[in-house]
């Protein structure tokens, strides 16, 4: 007979299973339901707790006006604070929420008390392991360095003046290429779209057709490899050196919503920041290619 912490075990277990499932799909707000009603079968679960604040936080970042899932955001990650087990990761999610709020100093003890990077678990792990599993914790480091490099540079581009800042963003290009000689990007693809978008929209505001122009079909091409990968669950074995021993697998990933690149493309190519090029005939070959992929 199963005794009653065997079945709480058990349905904790299907609870997270669902939410998998969910974030593999880009369904947030179902993510949401499942864990509320998770949690109120069972509201001291902290495993539970934990994935519901990075929920929470995914859907406040949708909409950074929202006080609502704000609200959510910080009362769930200064309770999980509380918690040995959740402490770190709660004390990240208010750093970036109490910089949004220009509350920084209700969180900056904590940040500082916090190990350096070369105390993490990321960095040292390849130091305790051997052979091929030293190989691939270091490659996996690989990738976290474009990953860190990408969060570094977003917070600090601004300072470049309008019409420049396209220069300092394909810095991380070159960063990315130079781990992935043979431009076997996988699921870095979005990332390679999103740094082209933000190259767009910088030379829009100086009205620079041509590199405009430039950008939007670089978008396209890594919108489109990113679509093919992610939609159809493909799996990339990656060839280039630094990274030969990783494969991305879609359907390993989690997604914060359940929409194509082209999609979004679409989406933010009627920002009026474009008007000044809508009648050009290469931004409609564009939005032609758009509407046809």
């Amino acid at each position: 007979m199963m005794t009653d912490n065997s079945k709480k075990l058990m349905e904790i277990k299907d609870y997270l299973k669902k939410d998998v499932e969910l974030a593999r799909l880009g369904k947030t707000k179902e993510r949401e339901l499942v864990l509320l009603e998770g949690l109120k079968k069972y509201p001291n679960e902290i495993q539970l707790k934990k994935i519901l604040l990075e929920v929470y936080f995914a859907l406040y970042i949708r909409d950074t006006t929202n006080d609502y899932y704000k609200d959510l955001v910080e009362q769930t990650a200064l309770e999980l604070k509380n918690n040995e087990n959740t402490k770190f990761f709660a004390i990240e999610i208010l750093a970036y929420l109490y910089r949004r709020l220009d509350r920084v100093e209700e969180i900056k003890d904590d940040v500082l008390s916090l190990p350096t990077i070369w105390q993490s678990k990321t960095l040292l792990r390849p130091e305790v392991l051997k052979w091929e599993e030293r190989i691939k914790a270091v490659q996996e480091n690989f990738i976290v360095v474009i990953n860190l490099f990408d969060h570094l540079l977003l917070s600090t581009y601004g300072r470049e003046e309008v019409g420049k800042r396209d220069e300092i963003l394909l810095k991380e290009k070159v960063i990315i290429d130079a781990i992935f000689e043979n431009k076997d990007y996988g699921m870095l693809n979005h990332q390679l779209y999103n740094i082209y978008y933000r190259c767009a929209r910088d030379q829009a505001y100086i009205k620079n057709k041509d590199k405009v122009i430039i950008y939007l079909n670089e978008m396209i091409k890594y919108a489109k490899e990113y679509d093919e990968i992610r939609f159809n669950n493909k799996i990339v074995n990656h060839t280039s050196f630094l990274v030969d021993r990783l494969v991305d697998n879609a359907c390993n990933y989690i997604y914060s919503d359940d929409q194509t690149l082209i999609k979004n493309m679409q989406e933010e190519l009627q920002d009026k920041l474009f008007d000044f090029v809508r009648e050009d005939e290469e931004f409609k070959e564009i939005i032609e290619q758009l509407n046809k992929a």
